[in-house]
């Protein structure tokens, strides 16, 4: 009773500094004044890297590097009232959260939040289709792709699949060498025939060790 209590007192602790993140971007946006003699986006995205290497030189900024490009390519021809560059409107809220000292998954939210509420529209029904055999050359799962107007292939390195499935197992009560055991009989044939016999589709991706995705 105590772990279950504890777990869920966890789970309220993480709800909670999410909702104080979000509550964050949501201050910095609305103190970002709008500039009529404004500083080109390049020179921002510059002190806004500068602000976050003072407080925390060690970090890792690629996921600052793709939130601006992602908000760039999304905003790119579009400008506010002023004539300014929209782009420099969730930079600025961005460098408010800098000098907060905030974490780069915050600063990451500010950058994205207008490309996320003003950017993405979709105008139809999206019917998304999730399968390990769905990509296979093999009939009837090769005849199957035209009725798909976008198809993803998601890879990884197969001895990882192994060990997540491996593990996934044992968190279940198998031991490891039951756990083992069951992905030779099992899994195993289906990881392989994924991984070496799917089409690439449209867009191929690749799962690193850390759950980031790269495109092929």
């Amino acid at each position: 009773m105590t772990e279950i209590t504890k777990s869920t007192e966890a789970k309220k602790d993480e709800m909670q500094v999410e909702k104080e993140k979000l509550e964050s971007v949501k201050r910095a946006d609305a103190a970002v004044k709008t500039m009529h003699d404004f500083t080109s986006p390049e020179v921002l995205y510059k002190e806004l890297i500068n602000s976050v290497l003072k407080y925390h030189p060690s970090t890792d900024i690629s996921m600052i590097e793709k939130a601006y490009k992602v908000a760039s390519e999304a905003h790119e021809g579009q400008k506010r009232k002023s004539g300014e560059p929209y782009i420099i409107h969730p930079l600025c809220v961005a460098i408010i959260l800098a000098e907060l000292e905030l974490d780069k998954e915050t600063i990451v939210a500010g950058i994205l939040h207008d490309v996320v509420e003003d950017q993405i529209k979709v105008t139809k029904d999206i019917i998304l289709i999730e399968g390990n055999w769905l990509l296979l050359k093999q009939e009837p799962w090769r005849s199957m792709q035209q009725y798909a107007d976008y198809k993803i292939l998601i890879l990884a390195e197969e001895e990882m699949l192994k060990e997540r499935l491996v593990s996934r197992k044992e968190k279940g009560g198998s031991s490891r060498e039951e756990a083992e055991a069951w992905y030779q009989n099992s899994d195993s044939k289906n990881v392989t025939r994924v991984l070496r016999d799917s089409l690439q589709g449209d867009l191929l991706l690749k799962v690193e060790e850390d759950n980031d995705y790269i495109k092929m």
